[in-house]
């Protein structure tokens, strides 16, 4: 039973590492969305996508040598230039925003395959990500050598999304972003009170693309290094599985015997006083252990057979 308690325990805490790491670069793609669906009221469909579109332009980038970093901005930019025209298009045009959100994003399909010149585009080795950054500044590999790629990928989450929320607490916190906040709830009032709602609009577009542009990069690079790590993964994950299992192996056993030991010292004092040829008021009481296993007076064995220690008590 232990063991098939450890061929489960073993691939899943690697697929838990795996999937928060992820999860954490797309919860900044969440961020864009709650700002139009929930800060704006908009539905907006462009967000299929400008993740795309975000992690072909940052793609393209890393190929031709760009800077990993300067692409992952350029990959933004690029993310609110389709918002922007989502913005334009419900705006001036007065298209329903769904429906603009479906044209851009329909439109989108094409232009991401323009931009990466096919289908996809191979990177090797010799490209650089924000994931090797970060496993080459922490020394990752070296503390974690079979999941230095959901570690660093992890790290890498946690900096982007915590940017992102600071920087967003303090922008709806100005006059702008209140504005965008108060087109949301109310467009009528807000326009009563001077606000130019269709840039306020445009411009949370923009915003909230941008983000997902940049959820899109950073996925990106978190699968391209997970595919030039695939070959060393397949290698060992044999010796992963094994590490592990002897690992968790060691800690189960130690804190079964701890555990023992506790309930042992525990019913100790009550075992003494329900025995009254054991206790005497004058001398205390004396006992004796003795361990079924190797019959020695005490000892921290414990054997997969039983656990039971045999307690001999005599009289003072």
């Amino acid at each position: 039973m232990f063991d098939t308690f450890l061929d489960f325990l073993v691939p899943f805490s690697g697929a838990m590492l795996g999937a928060v790491s992820q999860g954490v670069l797309w919860g900044i793609m969440a961020l864009g969305v709650y700002i139009t669906f929930k800060i704006l009221d908009f539905a907006d469909m462009t967000v299929d996508g400008s993740f795309a579109l975000g992690g072909c332009v940052c793609a393209l980038l890393i190929v031709r040598g760009v800077n990993p970093l300067l692409a992952v901005l350029v990959a933004t930019v690029a993310g609110s230039i389709a918002g922007l025209v989502t913005g334009f298009l419900t705006t001036k045009f007065k298209i329903p925003g769904i429906l603009a959100g479906i044209l851009v994003q329909l439109a989108l399909y094409s232009i991401n395959l323009h931009v990466l010149g096919g289908p996809n585009q191979p990177l090797t080795r010799v490209h650089t990500t924000i994931m090797d950054w970060i496993n080459k500044a922490f020394n990752l590999s070296e503390f974690f050598p079979y999941s230095a790629t959901s570690v660093s990928s992890l790290i890498t989450g946690i900096i982007f999304t915590g940017a992102a929320i600071a920087i967003l607490y303090w922008f709806f916190g100005t006059e702008l972003g209140s504005a965008i906040r108060s087109t949301g709830d109310n467009a009528a009032m807000s326009r009563a009170q001077g606000i130019n709602t269709d840039s306020m609009q445009i411009l949370a577009l923009m915003i909230a693309n941008a983000l997902v542009a940049m959820s899109g990069s950073l996925v990106m690079q978190q699968q391209v290094r997970r595919c030039k790590h695939g070959n060393r993964y397949n290698r060992n994950r044999t010796c992963f599985y094994n590490y592990w299992r002897s690992y968790f192996r060691k800690t189960i056993r130690i804190l079964v015997e701890l555990a023992f030991c506790c309930v042992w010292l525990c019913h100790l004092p009550f075992d003494y006083r329900a025995c009254s040829s054991a206790w005497n008021e004058n001398s205390g009481f004396k006992a004796s252990f003795r361990c079924r296993c190797c019959n020695c007076a005490f000892c921290s064995c414990v054997e997969a057979k039983g656990f039971a220690l045999q307690e001999n008590f005599r009289g003072g």
